[in-house]
């Protein structure tokens, strides 16, 4: 129940910060407010869903190479962001994210350039942000924890109801007859359009394979491990000052 808890504060936590990095950069990109949501509120999921992604995967690879893991993750994020933007795009005919001017994009939910960033931005949540998340955690109390899993579900839950009835009616009133034809069309277009960026990407790749082969590997594993030990080194004097000064 503990670990369930931890889990739990740790998708509150990531889903509001996911959604405050939103509201920054769109707000600076459009020069104006913008709630980057599908929710009302100051959180989003999807953040807090690929926080609990990640976490999962670091503790579950801990002793394989880091090219791994960046696969893993390349993989499990461009997955969760394909199937998270087709469903709201279903629901509400509405993009919140799009790739369609993006090179190797799929449908405009995902694509090659952006799961790329996403898989180097795991790779840093995890050797850099995961650790001093796990001490934060540590470092508080029970019942704080439990106060913001229990303010923090309980609304999430109820935002979702509230705007899926609304948008399920805005469903209902566009497609008031489901047609299984038009589902079968989709996914055919999803199978095409994703082995059209997968050549793309093979034929990307091969065209730089003799520039790729004469480059000398960069030995990523020992970076990683000298980082790791700098990094620790850091958050035990954080500890020790903390105990110091408590």
């Amino acid at each position: 129940m503990a670990q369930l808890n931890v889990m739990l504060f740790e998708f509150v936590v990531f889903s509001v910060a996911g959604w405050m990095l939103e509201v920054i950069y769109r707000s600076l990109t459009n020069k104006r407010f913008v709630n980057p949501g599908f929710l009302t509120g100051p959180y989003l999921p999807i953040y807090g869903t690929g926080a609990l992604i990640i976490t999962s995967i670091a503790y579950a690879t801990t002793h394989i190479p880091v090219l791994y893991k960046f696969a893993i993750y390349f993989i499990s994020l461009s997955l969760l962001e394909y199937i998270t933007g087709a469903i709201l795009y279903t629901i509400t005919g509405k993009r919140y994210w799009d790739y369609t001017n993006e090179h190797l994009n799929i449908q405009g939910h995902v694509c090659l350039p952006f799961s790329f960033i996403w898989g180097i931005l795991a790779l840093a949540f995890e050797f850099a942000i995961l650790p001093l998340h796990g001490y934060l955690v540590a470092s508080l109390s029970t019942v704080f924890i439990n106060t913001v899993i229990s303010f923090g579900i309980p609304l999430m839950i109820t935002d979702y109801m509230v705007t899926h009835n609304i948008a399920q009616k805005l469903l209902n009133a566009q497609l008031p007859v489901f047609n299984p034809g038009q589902f079968r069309l989709g996914f055919v277009k999803f199978q095409n359009d994703a082995l059209i960026s997968l050549r793309g990407f093979m034929d990307i790749a091969f065209s730089y394979r003799k520039k790729i082969s004469i480059i000398k590997p960069i030995q990523a594993n020992k970076i990683i491990r000298l980082f790791k030990k700098r990094y620790t080194a850091l958050i035990s004097t954080i500890r020790n000052k903390s105990k110091k000064y408590n």
